[in-house]
């Protein structure tokens, strides 16, 4: 499993886009999934607002939001929606988030849309994330029997260390 996150501004277009019937490329998708919602709200919009009134705790925070996606391997077994779920449940608890969404599209990924913004006012840690995140997914695969991937520096040579020569 591969995780990829990036933070966001504006959660009212990543939501739109998650629960969205088309892709970035407008190709129609043949199933979208809301698997888990903390906050109120079944539209997008609605889900937005409920993720900006937690974002007005914090007003000076531009950048409240996390989108990752999470992938599964193509050539392993699919996962049910149960499984998928609560794999994003367990990964969004373990980075620190406690409003989030889980869409899926198909098979192969879900999205998670995260407030970096607590109830109580404070902000999750993005301090060493992609690293937190990395090691999560490598326990998660091991925990839900999910066929694992390399890390990230071991398959992409932009991340990975120089070889020694």
């Amino acid at each position: 499993m591969i995780a990829l996150s990036t933070k966001i501004e504006q959660f009212e277009r990543v939501i739109a886009y998650d629960l969205g019937a088309r892709d970035h490329q407008g190709r129609e998708r043949p199933r979208v999934v809301l698997l888990h919602a903390t906050l109120p709200g079944r539209s997008p919009q609605e889900i937005a607002r409920s993720f900006e009134r937690l974002r007005s705790l914090r007003p000076r925070l531009t950048k409240a939001g996390l989108r990752t996606i999470l992938s599964f391997r193509p050539d392993a077994a699919v996962p049910s929606d149960e499984t998928a779920r609560a794999v994003a449940i367990a990964w969004a608890v373990r980075q620190g988030f406690q409003d989030f969404t889980v869409v899926r599209h198909d098979d192969r990924h879900l999205h998670i849309c995260s407030s970096r913004v607590r109830r109580d006012g404070t902000v999750v840690s993005d301090s060493h994330d992609f690293r937190r995140s990395e090691m999560v997914v490598r326990d998660l695969e091991r925990e839900f029997q999910i066929a694992p991937d390399r890390s990230s520096h071991l398959t992409d040579p932009a991340v990975s260390p120089p070889l020694a020569g």
